[in-house]
């Protein structure tokens, strides 16, 4: 016992040495904390003490710190001795620890002493942030790594408020590793002292690996608990346990869903956990369920290796057969309170605990969710004690009565269109909840062109899920409710602005667009005084049909469906043409001199430049079709300055399409444009048109308009579909 004893205390002296806190050091060898942890912490208070170099009041501290550790130790052992102990007697091996201890120490001050600007300080927090896993579905996994930016607390009282700590870099944790009572430090420091109510961790990814193929976990927003504690100004250390959860929901028919929830009743500050420090071999149930008298199936890793040939030891007593070839050994659970098993392959160790007494506690029943969870949709709800089955038990659905369980301890319910789902089970005295962040916000996308005049479809969707029957409004007004497949068709008012709403129960979701206000007129042919004339009106590239037309205060009629109107120019000095479709607006003025109203002599009318590039730009998404069909427009930027436009779009489709035919699709497309620069690979296609139009006259000057056009294809194999961006340039330029 001494020597290991000192070997521990020698290793823990390195590792300290090295920035290694004391509780790590402690949790890496439980068996000896007792004994290692009054001697390491007289040794943390002289090197908090030590400076480069430490003064007579500072050796003095350090010295009576390290008495007081060596008077507690040895009393400690004094209080053993009448214990019967194996191989060793307690005098001769304190001794010899006594000296270890001295030395170990008297080198540790003076590597601090003789090397200038090294006086590692030790973090004296008083909040630590654990985070740990309740079992449901993460026998599913290999592993689940969790990535962690940022978490906080909310304070009580009339100070409160939140306290965030963001993470440069990101945490990231395997979940695998922390089931049962293990948990992992994630963050620890000094928060202020008072009362907190509730604590958060933000996750911005969950990624796994389930039966050998990587899966993505859906990760409902930042995750909450609501689970007061108090810091107060002595020198105690609040550890908060956060535990979270992966549920599986969905069926191998419809597709498997992975969702991370917080646990309430796991959590807090006065749980009992075992620390998993880094390195360790990770200790994961794979199969059955752990219960009293269940056998259940352990798997044992370091990293993304299993380890075969592993000693295994289950509450103290260790099992005959070692882990297998995949690092896998299979065992009953013992009829006991807890369930401990330790793991040793060489100098490798590894632990897991379980309370069996507070996973199955009497009057505590367990809750699975079976199938989907989406508002509006039926999802099925298991109710178990132990392991069993409960039939008869009263399930209650957001303070609503849903039914009883039947025989097979099962019942089926419809989700309501909240933004939280909590369940409730009753059966005589034992009880049992399960809480679900649903979140409160409906997607909204428009599948098309947005044109005044013209219809449009909205999809609705929650969390990717089609939603029918919502509610949608359109600039205030009643456009009725979505179908099965949640989409809605409606007319795109004539209005600057589009405001679309929609509801569900309590799901919301809303979409501005800005569509502008002003229409763009441009004058086909020469304007002569009584002759006739033709006015094109456009708006944003777009043919506008039904725009009332005004010539000189006199109504000339409607657009027709290409957004042409003919009329006869009055014999008058100046030509006003104005238009007027809802809230949408455009005019236009003419000196029938020749000049245009306000043009400064020699120079050209910029209107007129933007009128004629818009008018190209509209026959180049004609020619060229932007988007393709099939493709929803995501974004779109469209610049003019001067003599030249510039203009960009993403567009997306729901399908990983071949890249071959949708080059020659898009070649074919571009009759009369040359084609340069293409570059294709397998999952992506550049092309680039050029094309060069007929001379126009603006201002009595001509311009050779030429045109660019580079399309992008991009294949996303993982997300299933296939982006274009397109970029666009119009030059008018002067021969």
């Amino acid at each position: 016992m001494s020597k290991e004893l000192n070997v521990l205390l020698d290793t823990c002296i390195d590792r300290m040495n090295e920035g290694e806190s004391l509780e790590v050091c402690l949790a890496c060898y439980p068996a000896y904390a007792e004994e290692l942890e009054p001697l390491l912490r007289a040794m943390y208070g002289i090197r908090d003490t030590c400076s480069t170099m430490p003064g007579a009041t500072a050796k003095s501290a350090a010295r009576q710190r390290l008495d007081a550790a060596l008077v507690d130790s040895e009393r400690g052992f004094r209080e053993l001795r009448g214990r019967p102990r194996p191989l060793f007697g307690w005098t001769r091996a304190w001794a010899t620890v006594t000296i270890v201890v001295v030395l170990a120490l008297v080198g540790f001050g003076l590597h601090w002493m003789l090397t200038p600007g090294v006086a590692p300080a030790v973090a004296q927090g008083n909040f630590r942030l654990l985070l740990s896993d309740e079992e449901n579905a993460i026998g599913d996994f290999t592993s689940l790594e969790v990535t962690i930016t940022s978490i906080g607390v909310l304070r009580g009282g009339e100070s409160g408020g939140w306290e965030v700590i963001e993470f440069e870099p990101s945490v990231v944790v395997d979940l695998t590793r922390l089931q049962g009572l293990n948990a992992q430090e994630i963050w620890n420091g000094i928060l202020t002292e008072g009362q907190y109510r509730k604590a958060f961790i933000y996750v911005e990814d969950a990624t796994g690996t389930v039966n050998g193929e990587s899966v993505n976990v859906i990760v409902p927003g930042n995750l909450q608990i609501s689970k007061p504690f108090a810091l107060t100004a002595d020198d105690s250390v609040v550890s908060f346990v956060y535990d979270i959860t992966v549920v599986a929901a969905g069926n191998e028919k419809s597709g498997i869903k992975y969702i991370l929830l917080p646990q309430v009743t796991q959590s807090g500050a006065n749980q009992e956990f075992h620390e998993v420090g880094e390195g360790e071999l990770t200790l994961q149930v794979v199969e059955g369920t752990v219960a009293p008298g269940n056998e259940i199936a352990i798997l044992v890793t370091l990293g993304a290796t299993r380890i075969e040939g592993a000693t295994v030891t289950v509450n103290d007593v260790e099992l005959v057969d070692k882990t297998d070839m995949d690092g896998r050994i299979s065992f009953t659970v013992p009829n006991e309170d807890e369930l401990e098993i330790e793991v040793v392959k060489g100098d490798m160790e590894g632990a897991l605990e379980i309370d069996l007494e507070r996973e199955f506690q009497e009057g505590e029943l367990a809750l699975k969710i079976e199938g989907k969870v989406t508002p509006g949709g039926s999802v099925t709800v298991l109710v178990t004690f132990q392991g069993t089955p409960v039939p008869d038990a009263l399930v209650m659905v957001n303070d609503g009565e849903a039914g009883t369980t039947g025989e097979d301890g099962r019942i089926s319910f419809t989700v309501p269109y909240e933004d939280e789902l909590e369940i409730e089970a009753v059966k005589d005295e034992l009880e049992g909840e399960l809480e679900i962040n649903l979140g409160d916000e409906l997607t909204l996308q428009i599948e098309d062109e947005v044109t005044p005049g013209e219809s449009s479809t909205l999809l609705v969707t929650f969390q990717g899920l089609r939603i029918q029957g919502a509610r949608v409004t359109v600039n205030d007004g009643e456009a009725g409710t979505t179908g099965e497949d949640g989409r809605i068709s409606f007319t795109v008012p004539h209005e600057d602005e589009l405001e679309i709403e929609a509801v569900k129960g309590e799901l919301e979701g809303e979409l501005e667009i800005n569509l502008g206000d002003e229409l763009t007129l441009q004058i086909e042919g020469e304007v002569t005084p009584g002759e006739s004339s033709t006015l094109l009106v456009t708006f944003q590239g777009l043919r506008i049909q039904g725009a009332r037309v005004t010539v000189n205060d006199e109504e000339a009629g409607t657009t027709n469906e290409n957004g042409r109107i003919s009329f006869t120019v009055p014999d008058d000095d100046e030509l006003r043409i104005e238009v007027v479709l809802g809230e949408l607006e455009g005019e236009l003025e003419i000196n029938l001199g020749g000049e245009f109203t306000n043009q400064i002599e020699g120079e050209v009318d910029e209107k007129a430049l933007e009128q004629q590039l818009l008018a190209i730009f509209n026959q180049i998404d004609t020619e060229l079709s932007i988007p393709l069909e099939g493709f929803i427009m995501r974004s779109e930027n469209q610049d003019v300055k001067g003599d030249t436009l510039t203009y960009t779009a993403r567009a997306v489709k729901d399908e990983v399409l071949e890249l071959p035919p949708l080059k020659d699709r898009l070649l074919q497309d571009a009759d009369g444009w040359k084609s340069s620069d293409i570059e294709l690979s397998e999952d992506s296609l550049d092309i680039t048109f050029k094309k060069e139009y007929l001379p126009v006259t603006i201002d009595s000057r001509t311009y050779i308009p030429s045109a660019s056009v580079t399309i992008s294809v991009t294949v996303h194999q993982d997300d299933g579909i296939t982006a274009i961006n397109y970029d666009v340039d119009i030059t008018l330029e002067e021969p």
